[in-house]
């Protein structure tokens, strides 16, 4: 495990690392079987789109046993397939060495400047001061010092006998990279983005970007998708962070499986949070294809209760509103904040620090996973105040409670 990287950021298309996709994956090839995963495999084949997607297998694992990875080369899908497949295997609590700290409600918030709603708990879950909770010892990357925070909210999955679920498993904020602080870059990335998409979730104010002015690769593969009966939507979101959003919808009228998916990015490298939200649409495409994650099951559960003609109802609306071009905007005039990529990964983290405080939230609280791979670091990065909606999850934070009821 690499605790500190002073190497140069090195721009991948879908990232900033500090390594090449092919010498990571060098690095944890010889230890996946370690970890439970029999198989990497390239997948992209299974759909007619041609934008590279792996999936990973883990037979074992707890919450998924099929991971996926996408990326504009073939090596950064199957690099990020077996990286995801790392970091689950790694968020299981009994996977590594670990001391819960077993306290209450009312103490653990005692030593934090936080309510407990700040942790968005489950919708409906009763919280007193005296139910009792595990706790697990986290860097306070705000302040430079440790605090004991829920641990249920960083591994997965966790319930504790005579513990409530309070959250229920999230992966929200799970990543990892070549070092710890890399791997740190790309949760905060994640929380953020969530963050994003869950407010804008609530008040849409998303704009179309033209897709006439997107960078030449991925003109190339809307026309191209086009010609073969798919439609590419590209939506920016404005947010407080100044950092480049983007939400990708991908739709094919005449299917009935996979009419309709959508995938997003937020990155300080504008181009890179497009790559991010276009190859996650076709990704998850893709994994609805190939049938083999079990979330499917749960994305499906959402329409149980649901007529035919209720869901087409639905999927019509997101798709007038994914295609809606009043307002559009041109590719070129995102918001692009200075880039990053002559900084180390540690002046990275400390700017996103700078942007997560301005905003009033956190602290950010990160967990590093103890483990035998050399030069790979798995986290778990944890940011009270910020939103993540999840159609499985009834999860509420007091930031969308509040647009919610002014809404109301």
């Amino acid at each position: 495990m690499t605790t500190e990287s002073s190497s140069a950021v090195i721009r991948l298309g879908s990232s900033l690392r500090t390594r090449r996709a092919e010498e990571t994956f060098s690095a944890i090839r010889p230890h996946l079987a370690s970890v439970g995963i029999s198989r990497v495999t390239d997948t992209t084949r299974m759909d007619r789109l041609g934008l590279p997607v792996f999936a990973s297998i883990r037979p074992r694992g707890k919450v998924l046993r099929v991971h996926a990875g996408k990326g504009t080369e073939l090596i950064d899908a199957k690099v990020g397939a077996a990286m995801e497949a790392i970091e689950y295997a790694l968020a299981e609590p009994e996977a590594t060495e670990w001391s819960p700290v077993c306290t209450s409600v009312g103490e653990l918030l005692k030593s934090l400047p936080l309510r407990f709603i700040d942790f968005a708990p489950r919708l409906g879950v009763n919280v007193s001061e005296s139910d009792m909770i595990h706790g697990v010892t986290c860097e306070d990357l705000s302040a430079g010092h440790t605090s004991v925070i829920p641990a249920q909210l960083v591994f997965m999955p966790y319930l504790p006998a005579g513990c409530k679920n309070f959250f229920g498993g999230t992966t929200n904020g799970l990543a990892s990279g070549n070092s710890v602080p890399e791997a740190t870059v790309h949760a905060i990335f994640e929380v953020l983005e969530r963050d994003v998409v869950s407010m804008n979730k609530v008040q849409d104010r998303s704009l179309l970007i033209d897709p006439r002015t997107l960078p030449d690769i991925f003109r190339q593969y809307s026309d191209q998708w086009k010609s073969l009966g798919v439609s590419l939507a590209v939506r920016y979101i404005g947010n407080t962070y100044q950092l480049p959003c983007f939400q990708a919808f991908l739709t094919e009228e005449e299917s009935n499986t996979v009419n309709l998916s959508t995938g997003q990015g937020l990155h300080s490298d504008a181009e890179i949070a497009l790559s991010r939200a276009i190859c996650e649409a076709a990704q998850s495409r893709l994994s609805h294809i190939h049938g083999g994650r079990d979330d499917i099951t749960h994305f499906y559960s959402k329409y149980a209760r649901w007529d035919k003609s209720d869901r087409a109802r639905v999927e019509s609306e997101v798709k007038r509103r994914a295609f809606d071009a009043a307002g559009m905007l041109s590719f070129h005039e995102v918001l692009a904040p200075a880039q990053y990529r002559d900084e180390t990964m540690s002046e990275i983290i400390a700017r996103l620090v700078h942007i997560v405080h301005r905003n009033n939230l956190g602290p950010i609280y990160r967990y590093t996973f103890d483990h035998d791979i050399p030069s790979i670091s798995v986290v778990k990065v944890v940011v009270p105040r910020a939103e993540h909606i999840e159609h499985n999850l009834k999860r509420m934070g007091p930031r969308v409670f509040a647009a919610v009821t002014a809404r109301a």
